[in-house]
């Protein structure tokens, strides 16, 4: 079987689930046509420029992603999780 399961062995009220966690950085390496499917009805996920917008029915910034060339290939450098209000930065060690 392939997949990624999250398990979160400690549970603290002032963070987000692991799984919320898990499934935003997911968002921000897996490309669009993967999530399209999986969207809420009424959500849009979409790419412009160095950023990656998932916006819900209403049309408010859920997360927002961006992004840096780097080596050739858009990498994510940042996740801002706006509903939990988290931000995740990603720094990439050696190449």
């Amino acid at each position: 079987a392939q997949g990624l399961r999250a398990e979160q062995s400690i549970v603290v009220p002032q963070l987000p689930p692991a799984s919320q966690v898990l499934a935003d950085v997911m968002l921000s390496h897996w490309p669009i046509s993967a999530w399209q499917p999986q969207l809420p009805a009424g959500w849009t996920l979409r790419d412009n420029g160095d950023k990656r917008e998932l916006r819900n029915a209403s049309g408010k910034l859920v997360t927002e992603i961006t992004y840096l060339n780097r080596q050739g290939k858009r990498v994510p450098i940042s996740i801002e999780q706006h509903v939990f209000k988290y931000h995740i930065t990603i720094q990439y060690l050696g190449d």
